[in-house]
């Protein structure tokens, strides 16, 4: 599973790493339960979108795509819609990590 933690990681917006440290990002990932399976069930865009967090910071982000999941982690089948993001040429992945980095 730690390869897949490296490349989620690896992968997040930069952003995301940013305002939560890639230690907490890392540790986050590592206590996400691996999935079996993953099935693209639609994708939208690009369009802004707002990144909104648990802790209510908001940012806006052009040219996004919203891209819908089913996922099976275990025996459980979850839907749910993710965000990425073009930076630097690499596809980018936005989520919210826990505790944000005080500034």
């Amino acid at each position: 599973v730690s390869h897949d933690v490296d490349f989620l990681a690896a992968n997040l917006h930069p952003d995301v790493a940013q305002r939560y440290g890639e230690d907490t990002c890392t540790a986050y990932l590592e206590s996400v339960p691996a999935e079996t399976s993953i099935q693209v069930r639609s994708i939208d865009g690009p369009v802004p979108w707002d990144w909104t967090t648990n802790d209510g910071f908001v940012a806006t982000y052009q040219n996004t795509w919203s891209v819908e999941i089913e996922r099976l982690a275990g025996s459980q089948t979850l839907v749910q819609v993710m965000h990425i993001s073009e930076v630097d040429y690499r596809i980018v992945w936005f989520t919210d990590c826990g505790e944000p980095v005080s500034s």
